[in-house]
Order: C-alpha cells, then structure tokens, then sequence
C-alpha cells in the first residue's frame, strides 16, 4: 500500500477535502466532523483528544482509507456482490 501523509497537526477540513475516503473512518467512529463549522479550525490531534480516541489509531485508520482508495480497493472485506443484488443473490440461492 501507499504511504499517504497524514499527520496529527493537520486540519481537519483539510483532511476530509484532500482524501475523502477517510470519511468512513470518521463516520465509524461517530466523530461529528462531517459538516462541523470547527473543522476548519481543529486538527487531527484536537479531535482525537475531544473524542478521547488515540491519536495514533486515528491516524492509523485515516492512512489506511486514504492508501486503500488510492490503490482502488475501496470495498469493506466483508462486501459480497451477490448481497447487493436481489437478482444474483436469488441465482446463488438456486444454484445450491
């Protein structure tokens, strides 16, 4: 994978515009930044210490969204096609 530098003392706002992968991150984690008027003024370490979350394992997960969608692997492991479609899921179900 890609290294991709996102560092503590960046802005926010700044982060979700340059890799919007790493929206899903936040969203997991229930974080409010998405829309927040602050976000243009806090950086990863304010957030991570206003969520009481470690910074480090933040920052984890924001790099590993922003490598991921840059190398195209934007899908969850766990994302089956077959789920996603009534019709296929129906042809898998027949064929067992």
């Amino acid at each position: 994978m890609e290294v991709v530098w996102i560092t503590a003392d960046l802005l926010i706002e700044d982060v979700m515009q340059a890799w919007p992968a790493t929206l899903r991150p936040l969203l997991r984690r229930h974080m409010a930044c998405i829309g927040c008027e602050a976000a243009a003024f806090h950086t990863l370490a304010d957030i991570a210490r206003i969520y009481e979350v470690p910074v480090e394992a933040l920052l984890k997960d924001l790099r590993d969204a922003a490598a991921a969608a840059r190398s195209g692997s934007t899908l969850s492991p766990r994302y089956r096609p077959e789920r996603a479609d009534p019709e296929r899921r129906y042809a898998a179900a027949v064929r067992r």
